[in-house]
């Protein structure tokens, strides 16, 4: 790991160190972070009921259709785009923590479920995904 330090200093006695501080503080001035969009993962819970596996997701922000759940065998897929507030897109920004852009996070679930069953809620700014897990299947054994 490497480790930058900044050390300001001059020959100059009578000028210890302003033309340097002139300088990054002009530069640190015009700083702005910026976030560009891109694939993040937001935190996703997975839990066992008796009956059901729930999925929990938290998606603050989001509006109805921008979240997409797709169920293929044990996979689960959530995805979607969170969009910046128009409101807030003119301002410079001192930080920002709070991921926008496209997002993806998929489940490899711990047990068969039954598709057709599946409910999704959001409320609060969670996802809530339950799916039933599938029950076996009893098969008679006959004589012959």
């Amino acid at each position: 790991m490497k480790v930058f330090e900044l050390v300001l200093s001059s020959d100059d006695p009578s000028q210890p160190v302003s033309d340097a501080e002139r300088l990054f503080s002009n530069v640190a001035s015009r700083v702005m972070v910026t976030r560009r969009m891109h694939l993040w993962h937001p935190p996703t819970d997975v839990l066992e009921t008796e009956t059901a596996i729930v999925v929990l997701v938290e998606l603050s922000g989001m509006g109805q259709g921008e979240i997409n759940v797709d169920l293929n065998g044990r996979q689960l897929t959530i995805s979607g785009i969170r969009g910046l507030a128009d409101k807030y897109r003119k301002y410079f920004y001192h930080r920002m923590e709070v991921n926008y852009g496209e997002f993806r996070t998929e489940v490899q679930l711990p047990a068969a479920v039954s598709p057709e069953n599946v409910e999704a809620s959001y409320a609060d700014g969670f996802l809530e995904i339950v799916l039933p897990r599938r029950k076996a299947k009893v098969i008679d054994v006959t004589e012959e």
